[in-house]
């Protein structure tokens, strides 16, 4: 599921704000149920 959400994340803000993204990570702590998203922008 995370890969799934992190695939069409990533196509989204790449289509729709112009992003060139390298990295996008995401973790989950199930206690608390926090979820994290990251990204690292490509550089030019």
């Amino acid at each position: 599921m995370s890969l799934l959400f992190k695939k069409r994340f990533k196509e989204r803000l790449e289509e729709e704000m112009g992003l060139t993204i390298e990295v996008l990570l995401r973790d989950y702590d199930a206690p608390t149920q926090w979820a994290f998203t990251n990204m690292i922008l490509a550089g030019e």
